[in-house]
């Protein structure tokens, strides 16, 4: 065999192997990164008082207009019980003309916003959902606007992908999204687009090459549902283009 051949026969296989692998390369799925999220709601004070009880824990599922805290309002329910009767002598003299509008008008004010400040006492669920973190105890003194609780609807969870230009244009709203979970034994799970941003941005700091982060992408919102029971806020998953 001639010197020439013999050096371009592997040359040649070094190149289809290439050609192959290439070509394999391209047509393997593109999976895309993204964190498992919820929409979180935080259970506040609307008053300053020490709380009494605060029977839920982290981790517990409560049901919309269930009691959470009760707030020691030893101060606020007398207050409340005094404005109502001020409001109802204050009623029976306007109606006789002993007090004038203005009066019974104050006395009518004060009363509803002593009877807003006694409902703050019992503190209930505004969702159905799961107790993620409690910032507080019982004993300790609540402040107007601080938080006790954070909660989360583990049945509507979600999470961001971004998607560059070229990929954005073969997606389109309720489109399915295969989501794996790795945290989770790597089960399956169908992911639907809730949502495209319109705005291309730098893709986010937390993905992990500065190459990657310098790319335009779109942000696409997909919507997990409850997550099959097997998803959790934090959690990563991947996801592709449903097959």
């Amino acid at each position: 065999m001639k010197k020439p051949l013999r050096i371009l026969i592997p040359v040649a296989l070094l190149a289809l192997g290439l050609a192959g692998y290439l070509f394999w390369k391209a047509h393997q799925p593109f999976y895309y990164a993204g964190t498992v999220e919820a929409q979180e709601v935080d259970i506040a004070s609307g008053l300053a008082a020490p709380i009494l009880s605060l029977d839920v824990e982290e981790g517990q599922a409560v049901k919309k207009g269930d009691l959470l805290a009760e707030l020691d309002c030893r101060e606020v329910l007398p207050a409340a019980k005094l404005a109502r009767a001020e409001f109802l002598r204050a009623q029976s003299l306007f109606r006789g003309g002993s007090v004038s509008a203005s009066q019974f008008d104050q006395a009518q004010s004060a009363a509803e916003v002593a009877a807003a400040r006694a409902s703050w006492c019992s503190i209930y669920s505004p969702i159905t959902g799961t107790v993620l973190t409690r910032f507080q105890q019982p004993g300790e003194w609540a402040r107007p606007g601080g938080r006790i609780l954070s909660m989360a609807d583990l049945g509507q969870l979600y999470a961001w992908v971004y998607v560059d230009e070229p990929a954005l244009a073969r997606i389109r709203p309720g489109q399915a999204f295969t989501a794996i979970a790795e945290d989770a034994g790597g089960r399956t799970l169908t992911a639907r687009v809730a949502y495209i941003r319109p705005e291309a941005e730098f893709t986010p700091k937390n993905v992990q090459t500065q190459e990657e982060r310098q790319r335009l992408v779109h942000g696409v919102k997909l919507d997990l549902g409850d997550g099959a029971g097997l998803l959790v806020p934090g959690m990563s998953i991947d996801c592709r283009l449903g097959d």
